[in-house]
C-alpha cells in the first residue's frame, strides 16, 4: 500500500509478500476428511515382517560336576587324638599314633613346631567331594537379519 518493490530492502520485500498472502484454511481438529493418514497400513505391513522374521528357540540344560578336595589341618598329638575318638578310646590312639608317625617320616610340610606353644604339629588329611547337578530351560528369541534387511 503506497510502497513499491524498489523502495523496500529485499528482507521487507519478503515480509510484505508474506504478510499480505491469504492463509490457507487448515482442517479442524475434528475434521478427519482433510487430514492425510500415516501409512497405517504400511507401518503394519512392516511391523508384521519384523515379526515374522523371529524365531524363538528352547534349550534344556543338565550339567553334572563332581569335584573333590584334600585339605591338611595342623593339629598338635593330643589334639589328633581328640580328634580321632577321644584318650578313651585305644583306636583313637594307635591312629594318632600312626598319623604322627607318617608325617615323622615325610618331614618338612607334615610336621611343624608351633612358634607359640613350641609343641610338634602334625598334618592331619581331611577329604571331601561335592557333587552338583543343574537343570534349566534357556528361551531366547533371535532376529534373522537377511530378511529383515529387505
Amino acid at each position: 500500500p503506497g510502497l513499491t518493490d524498489r523502495s523496500m530492502t529485499s528482507c521487507a520485500r519478503r515480509l510484505h509478500r508474506t504478510s499480505t498472502r491469504t492463509a490457507t484454511p487448515r482442517a479442524s481438529s475434528g475434521d478427519t476428511s482433510r487430514r492425510t493418514p500415516r501409512r497405517p497400513r504400511s507401518s503394519l505391513a512392516w511391523a508384521q515382517k519384523r515379526l515374522d522374521n523371529w524365531t524363538e528357540s528352547k534349550r534344556h540344560e543338565q550339567t553334572w560336576t563332581h569335584a573333590d578336595s584334600t585339605r591338611g589341618t595342623m593339629m598338635t598329638f593330643p589334639q589328633l587324638v581328640d580328634k580321632l575318638g577321644g584318650s578313651n578310646n585305644p583306636m583313637a590312639i594307635e591312629a594318632a599314633s600312626r598319623v604322627a608317625q607318617q608325617c615323622l617320616a615325610l618331614g618338612t610340610p607334615w610336621i611343624m613346631v608351633h612358634p607359640q606353644h613350641r609343641m610338634m604339629t602334625f598334618r592331619l588329611l581331611e577329604y571331601k567331594f561335592e557333587d552338583t547337578f543343574k537343570q534349566a530351560w534357556k528361551s531366547w528369541k533371535e532376529e534373522e537379519m537377511m530378511d529383515a534387511l529387505v
